[in-house]
């Protein structure tokens, strides 16, 4: 661990954000414990897996304080995780987790 920091906010919600390193794979973390009982977390690394890498650049796309305001956000939460509907839609491989009606040609 290189880098954490827990916080009381004013509304009540506890705030924790941190950074780990494992060689020269670089993870950071923001997780935000809201008065409901909402876990809203999101992370970012360096690496084209926040996990294992590999690296692919010398510092993650986002600071730690800006994954502090995405998680203490006021919007309202989208979620964009990809499920496969009922009607067979296959979902695309994009971050936004749409999804395209499989083709029923033979042509391309």
């Amino acid at each position: 661990m290189s880098a954490c920091g827990v916080s009381n906010l004013r509304d009540g919600s506890v705030l924790m954000v941190y950074e780990d390193r494992s060689g020269l794979l670089l993870r950071r973390h923001a997780d935000l414990l809201r008065t409901d009982g909402t876990r809203v977390v999101v992370g970012t690394s360096n690496g084209a897996d926040i996990e294992d890498g590999p690296v692919v650049d010398l510092h993650p796309p986002l600071s730690l304080d800006e994954l502090r305001s995405i998680v203490t956000s006021p919007r309202p939460h989208t979620d964009r995780s990809q499920q496969i509907p009922a009607d067979g839609s296959i979902p695309a491989d994009d971050s936004w987790g749409t999804t395209a009606k499989p083709s029923s040609s033979t042509g391309h």
